[in-house]
């Protein structure tokens, strides 16, 4: 009994021993297992993603200080500015010595931290106190402030940004009926103000319906219904269960039902493109654009309207049966879009080599002097100088300048010839499905412009209107994120359109970079058409913006004779501030290209905070190399459009100068 005992406790120490040894083995595997996985399955550079982050950072700050300040031109603020650029560099380079000798693995990424800090504390040495600074006292900044937080907080969370297309519309229409707010709180019109009004006892239709307050709403309600409609037009990602694909999503090809309803979304779609054409000549010809033979006028008054039947009839063609489509030569195939591209490239270059959208009437000039042979010849010179005399005088200063038919909207026709054409571009690219939805994007762009020009000639004085507000900026990206799912994207590559690559073109290319303009013009669309509009924020308030005037809108400051006069002119006025007007361009730059690089820290932090994460490949890192992608699309148009307002601010100090020469010659 007791050697039974004895031999049961040995058996259990010896498992037990066993079973302690077998933990440790398999613990040691696991381990060895991860480590392994870890070194071949998922390695990130730690120090790289932080120096991308705080470069990122760094250039942000820069751009939020070169956005809101000034440079001074004095030379003891040069000198202190020269000794902080020094004392900068022999700081930065000591700190990047030392940041090899500890971690020898920083590389490019120090090199570039050490090179953007000497010149953030250059810039900053050079600000002076003129510069305008962010009123945070404002409520339309402090609130768009918060609505650029949340949306950027919202970016390290996998839900919202798979649901990222309801969010920035929820956004997008929050601030549009803030702004309504915002003209809500104007309580004393300064043109009733001093008048006394009759007491009214019985409700009068018109007055309401005539009240500035009432035509703010009814501009509110539009964009908001524009902005709306576009969720018809989105696509479906792979997490979202409930959506249901609209079939405007599917090209005119694809569908399959009866012939009615195909024929009513290619009668729909051509309507859509032509309206765009149309609307665009409608507009340059009530300005007085589209008068005279120049390049820019010609390409406006012919292109723009033969590019939209093209577009027409290559969505025909290519509904074509299949059969009948295979019996056809190759070139036919793409004979249009090749047209299309043709006329675009065309209508470019005509308005860079000639940008003034301006029509001059000379005066008739007085006759010539006739002598008849066969009498005396004094009494002949005689009277044609007393007759010159008598019609010179009685001819006024007026009357002998010339007549001078656009002038008042110089800078933004020039900059809607480009974006007419590029919109034709671009809803061939698209599809004719989508058609509609760039007309409706075309349509709330301008709708917010005139809406921000109320606002900003309510706001400040003609001669102060050289400025664009950061929560003008902030909407403006925001509708231009919605266009981005309005126009059938979402940032995944299962949604990518890669038929946009093969339009014109037969697929045998000699190399990539073609089809991969095409494919980035399809997707990045909205942040094209924004972009290249982008300008217009500083231009549209000269000339456009005065329908709440008519009605009444309040403004802060009391209106002078010298500022009536100024908006008869229109964006002439410019010229009288040129070198506001090309800091103002620059400053208008800098704060579309930080809102952009903002959103693109959110995305760069949230991808590198859950590299570990589930969903990192399928949401995390997709978001990020989307918006990396539009980042650049977006700041190279912009840059574009920015260089193209330049181009035509110099065209039309030339031709001013040359006016004046002549008038004095």
């Amino acid at each position: 009994m007791i050697r039974t005992i004895r031999n049961q406790t040995a058996s259990r120490e010896f498992n037990a021993t066993l079973m302690r040894n077998a933990k440790k083995c398999l613990s040691s595997y696991l381990a060895e297992v991860k480590a392994m996985c870890q070194m071949t399955w998922a390695r990130f550079d730690i120090i790289a993603i932080v120096g991308g982050l705080l470069l990122t950072l760094l250039t942000i700050a820069a751009g939020i200080l070169l956005a809101n300040c000034h440079y001074t031109d004095d030379s003891k603020g040069l000198q202190v500015s020269k000794q902080w650029f020094v004392f900068s560099t022999l700081f930065s380079t000591a700190v990047l010595l030392v940041l090899f000798n500890i971690l020898p693995s920083l590389s490019a990424i120090s090199i570039c931290v050490a090179m953007a800090f000497p010149v953030t504390v250059f810039v900053m040495s050079r600000v002076g106190a003129k510069g305008r600074s962010v009123n945070f006292s404002s409520f339309l900044t402090v609130f768009f402030l918060f609505i650029t937080s949340v949306q950027l907080l919202s970016s390290f969370s996998n839900s919202y940004v798979v649901y990222e297309d309801v969010a920035v519309f929820f956004l997008a229409q929050i601030s549009v009926w803030v702004l309504y707010l915002t003209v809500l709180e104007q309580r004393q019109e300064p043109s009733t103000a001093n008048r006394k009004k009759p007491k009214l006892t019985n409700f009068d239709v018109m007055r309401v319906c005539t009240h500035y307050k009432f035509g703010f709403f009814g501009m509110c309600l539009c964009l908001s219904i524009l902005l709306r409609l576009g969720h018809n037009f989105w696509r479906c990602r792979e997490e979202q269960w409930t959506c249901e694909l609209s079939s405007l999503v599917q090209p005119l090809s694809a569908i399959t039902d009866s012939n009615i309803h195909k024929n009513l979304r290619y009668f729909t779609a051509v309507t859509c493109v032509c309206a765009v054409a149309f609307l665009f000549r409608s507009w340059f010809k009530h300005f007085g654009n589209l008068n005279g033979f120049r390049l820019g006028i010609i390409s406006t008054r012919y292109f723009l309207p033969t590019m939209s039947v093209l577009v027409s009839l290559h969505w025909a063609f290519i509904c074509l049966p299949q059969r009948v489509l295979d019996k056809l030569p190759g070139w036919q195939h793409v004979l249009l879009p090749l047209l299309v591209y043709g006329l675009f490239l065309g209508c470019v270059l005509a308005v860079v080599v000639d940008p003034l959208c301006i029509f001059m009437v000379v005066k008739q000039e007085r006759a010539a002097l006739q002598l008849e042979k066969g009498k005396i010849q004094i009494p002949q010179v005689y009277n044609h100088l007393k007759l010159q005399w008598h019609e010179h005088f009685q001819q006024s200063t007026a009357d002998r300048n010339p007549l001078v038919y656009g002038l008042a909207t110089v800078y933004s026709s020039s900059l809607l010839v480009l974006l007419g054409s590029a919109s034709i571009v671009l809803i061939m690219l698209l599809g004719d499905g989508f058609a509609c939805s760039c007309l409706l994007l075309l349509a709330a762009m301008f709708l917010y412009l005139e809406l921000d020009a109320s606002l900003k000639n309510a706001e400040y004085e003609v001669s102060d209107q050289l400025h664009t507000s950061w929560w003008s900026v902030i909407v403006w990206q925001l509708i231009s994120t919605h266009g981005f799912y309005t126009t059938g994207h979402q940032t995944t590559f299962p949604t990518i359109n890669w038929e946009a690559a093969f339009t014109g073109y037969h697929g045998d290319y000699a190399s990539n970079v073609v089809p991969a303009v095409l494919l980035v013009l399809n997707t990045y669309a909205s942040q094209v058409l924004f972009s290249l509009a982008t300008p217009l924020l500083l231009i549209w308030p000269f000339s456009q913006g005065r329908f709440l005037a008519w009605l009444g809108f309040p403004s802060k400051h009391k209106m002078k004779e010298s500022d009536v006069a100024a908006q008869k002119r229109g964006e002439f006025i410019i010229q009288d501030y040129s070198e506001e007007f090309i800091f103002a361009l620059s400053q208008l730059y800098m704060k579309a290209t930080t809102v952009q690089a903002v959103k693109l820290l959110a995305s760069m932090a949230a991808a590198g905070l859950h590299r570990r994460h589930l969903m990192v490949w399928k949401v995390f890192a997709p978001k990020f190399i989307f918006e990396g992608v539009g980042f650049v699309v977006g700041s190279i148009v912009l840059l574009i459009a920015c260089a193209y307002v330049v181009r035509v601010h110099t065209s039309l100090n030339k031709w001013v100068k040359n006016l004046s020469n002549n008038e004095i010659g």
